[in-house]
């Protein structure tokens, strides 16, 4: 519905119009980081949603400047955001605050984990192949460097068959 005015008529009420964002919504980037900056909100505020437990409840939270959106976006856009990478802690012990946080990809992002859970079980902690005599960090490397199914070595890692691709492999 066009609106020609700055005012329209809402249950017989005259409204205005919300002023307009300084980043408009339509703009790709800058809905995908309003998603991101509720993201963080969620985790950190909203104690109804699963991440809370591993940032709010353990005290993380975001600076009070970010709190305004429009803030969050202008130091995204100032320190190196692109469409490819996600926020990451630099110190995972403290909030999530200009000085705390950069942009990275996301397998950066999981190498960087201090634990990521799937099933229950950790998955980017250090594994070793006896036969190459190499460690790698995470099961995704391993799976990388030999061509093996990331399922197939963590179903050995996890005892299900100590053999994966003809290799023996064992958690560091």
């Amino acid at each position: 519905m066009k609106r020609p005015n700055k005012f329209w008529r809402k249950n017989e009420k005259e409204v205005k119009m919300p002023a307009k964002s300084k980043y408009p919504k339509r703009d790709y980037r800058y809905k995908r980081l309003s998603h991101i900056w509720q993201d963080i909100k969620t985790r950190c505020y909203n104690d109804k949603s699963k991440p809370y437990k591993y940032y709010g409840y353990l005290g993380i939270k975001m600076c009070q400047d970010w709190h305004d959106r429009c803030k969050f976006i202008e130091w995204a856009l100032n320190n190196g955001y692109e469409d490819n990478l996600t926020i990451d802690r630099i110190d995972s012990t403290k909030n999530y605050s200009p000085d705390n946080c950069m942009w990275v990809t996301q397998s950066e992002n999981t190498r960087n984990m201090a634990k990521s859970y799937k099933g229950g079980r950790p998955t980017s902690v250090k594994c070793k192949c006896i036969e190459l005599d190499m460690i790698f960090d995470s099961v995704k490397e391993a799976s990388t460097f030999t061509g093996i199914a990331r399922g197939t070595i963590s179903d050995a890692l996890n005892c299900r068959s100590w053999q994966a691709g003809g290799y023996t492999w064992c958690y560091l």
